[in-house]
């Protein structure tokens, strides 16, 4: 059986962790990267047979978990996978408040986070 690939950052709470376990199948591999692991997702993985691996990453830097990835991908066998999807779900909040008072290093880091 063919599995499909999701791989969802922000993984570990609010939405994204509404989206991890809808997405945590029978048939499914999940790569949930995020700053903490969920221990409900493990549950649930072993619960519906499908496969989950969360990576404890800060996208802030998203070169460590780039390379992370690469390295995974490069283990599997393409054939395997049916089809892989990518959800860019992590984002940052580091001031609430007009765009004309944003410091511009937290602008930038929440736009390279999400």
């Amino acid at each position: 059986m063919k599995q499909h690939l999701y791989i969802l950052t922000g993984g570990s709470r609010g939405m994204g962790l509404a989206i991890a376990e809808q997405l945590l199948q029978a048939g499914n591999t999940l790569i949930c990267i995020s700053r903490n692991q969920q221990a409900s997702l493990t549950a649930k993985a072993q619960q519906t047979g499908a496969h989950l691996a969360q990576w404890t990453h800060d996208l802030a830097d998203g070169a460590t978990a780039s390379l992370a990835l690469k390295a995974w991908l490069e283990k599997q066998t393409v054939q395997a996978f049916q089809s892989a999807t990518l959800i860019n779900n992590a984002g940052v909040i580091p001031h609430i408040g007009p765009l004309s008072q944003a410091d511009p290093h937290n602008l930038a880091m929440a736009l390279r986070v999400g």
